[in-house]
């Protein structure tokens, strides 16, 4: 039953674009993603709250569990050449060859929730839930040095030249020699947790609980300015061409000044910004990636923070994203890894499952890509790429059906930008090719909610005037019935989770609709009773 109503929770999660996603990954049951993935070799690498580590190839979506452990990996990978360190709550920093995926070492660091290790001159800095900082040998993961906070920390630190930056939950910046691990300085900045330093030139950004983004300046040790929002902050900030992009729990994304705090523009979502934006950049300006606990992830134009689209996961989007060429791999609490397209295509005309005939199929469609569209590209039956006509955002191609067999055909789409082309599968459209000629059109009244298993279901089908039409043949498997004078058909709602409806007559086009069924509980409950009786009768032998 478990199984069943996890079927049922994903049937109804909602997808934005359906185009958009390429794949998604699936980790199991409660098994929420926070982990934000590294690349190497074409995969994915990331960790599952339930302790697993996986590698997922980007351009098939297939992977692999590589590692287990008895804690939670809430914390991001770090690639560093050929290894990767990825850290766990049960204590230890695991070093993964990036090849072979074979465990080289670990070792204690005091437990790690969501703070990361950070590497320099093969050295990594580690902070722990016991309020250690911890400096490690790369290759052996013997400890350096150490240096004891006055609170667990949350964040991973930051490394600039000979200085090591650890934001404790103390609400203390202590900054240490990278080489001892002496304490040479600290900023008390307020309640700091999973804001992440960033160290750029002489600024150190940082965002606290109390709803501020802080900028320090290392060289004179005072506080250079100060940002205010209406929310908590645990986003790690993120700094591209002088523009400082952070989100806070206020539901909102801001983009400030990184010289003097100036707010440049803000963006508003449905849920906190907890995660940190990844950046793409291109010829045609920037585009800024950042997820919500709305449970979408955003893509921003980062000049004026614009909308350009968003896409629904399913569940909390709380880390960063990672941009994989054309591919934006985004993890999220839906218990998936979603790999999806920032640039692709849809058809608009003729709709999804119908009827055409003729020399000739007119097609129309949009397209998108956030690096600029140079082209979309259309094929038949995958047959050669043929080039569409395409203007910015919209796109119309016209294929010959000499030599097409009659029945189903499908139609392939991909957009082309100044950054390559769309990875497969491409967004498709499936007609059906008939020598009947289509001389009418009609419409189809029916319900978009669940409606309960086996129960009868009214369509109203009218025809270009509006007028009720009879004559119409509904088909589903296991049945067929014929529109009444009144333009009614009664139809049985069989198959849980959908049922498609194909409705057609001569001279007009054929429709298909999918109707939302509920879940079969009569069979659910029969093999319940079952599975008891069997049950009962198995212990009374044995008795």
């Amino acid at each position: 039953m478990r199984a069943l109503a996890l079927f049922v929770l994903l049937l109804a999660i909602p997808l934005a674009h359906a185009s958009i996603e390429k794949w998604n990954y699936y980790v199991g049951s409660n098994n929420y993603i926070y982990s934000s993935p590294v690349l190497y070799n074409n995969q994915a690498v990331f960790g599952s709250h339930k302790g697993m580590v996986y590698s997922v190839d980007v351009e098939s979506g297939r992977g692999r569990e590589v590692l287990r452990t008895s804690g939670h990996f809430d914390t991001h990978p770090l690639l560093v050449e050929d290894m990767i360190y990825i850290g766990s709550s049960d204590g230890k920093l695991y070093a993964l060859d990036a090849e072979s995926m074979i465990l080289n070492w670990s070792a204690d660091v005091g437990g790690m929730w969501q703070s990361s290790p950070a590497y320099a001159d093969g050295v990594l800095y580690v902070g722990g839930l016991d309020g250690k900082v911890r400096a490690l040998d790369a290759l052996s993961g013997a400890e350096l040095w150490s240096f004891q906070t006055g609170a667990e920390i949350d964040s991973t630190p930051a490394v600039r030249e000979d200085e090591v930056y650890v934001a404790s939950t103390d609400g203390t910046i202590y900054i240490l020699g990278s080489k001892d691990g002496e304490l040479e300085w600290k900023a008390p900045l307020g309640r700091l947790w999973t804001s992440a330093p960033l160290v750029d030139g002489n600024l150190l950004y940082i965002g606290s609980l109390d709803g501020s983004v802080y900028a320090l300046n290392l060289e004179s040790r005072t506080i250079e300015w100060k940002y205010s929002t209406e929310g908590g902050i645990l986003s790690t900030p993120t700094i591209f061409q002088g523009s400082l992009i952070v989100g806070s729990n206020d539901h909102k994304v801001y983009s400030l000044s990184a010289s003097n705090g100036d707010e440049l523009w803000v963006f508003e979502t449905k849920g906190s910004v907890q995660g940190q934006a990844a950046v793409a950049n291109s010829e045609q300006g920037f585009t800024v990636y950042i997820g919500s606990n709305d449970d979408r992830i955003y893509a921003l134009d980062g000049e004026d923070g614009s909308l350009k689209w968003s896409y629904d996961t399913g569940g909390w989007v709380a880390s960063r994203p990672l941009i994989a060429g054309s591919l934006l791999i985004v993890p999220s609490y839906s218990e998936r890894l979603h790999a999806l397209s920032t640039q692709s295509c849809e058809f608009v005309e003729p709709p999804d499952f119908t009827s055409i005939s003729g020399a000739h199929i007119n097609l129309i469609g949009n397209a998108w890509s956030d690096f600029g569209i140079s082209g979309v590209d259309v094929r038949l039956k995958q047959g050669a790429w043929q080039s569409a006509s395409a203007g910015r955002t919209d796109w119309r191609a016209t294929l010959s059906t000499a030599g097409l067999s009659y029945g189903e055909i499908v139609i392939e789409c991909r957009t082309r930008s100044v950054e390559g082309i769309e990875q497969e599968p491409y967004n498709a459209l499936t007609l059906y090719y008939s020598s009947m000629p289509v001389e009418h059109t009609f419409e189809v009244e029916y319900t978009r909610e669940e409606v309960p298993f086996g129960s009868d279901v009214v369509l109203k089908i009218t025809d270009e005037k509006g007028e009720p039409l009879a004559g119409i043949t509904a088909s589903w498997l296991g049945g067929s019935a014929i529109s009444n004078q009144k333009g009614e058909v009664v139809v049985k709602a069989y198959g849980e989770g959908q049922t498609e409806i194909t409705l057609s007559a001569d001279g007009y086009e054929t429709r298909v609709i999918k109707l939302k069924v509920g879940t079969n509980w009569a069979l659910y409950a029969g093999i319940g009773f079952v599975l008891i009786l069997a049950a009962y009768f198995l212990l009374m032998r044995r008795h």
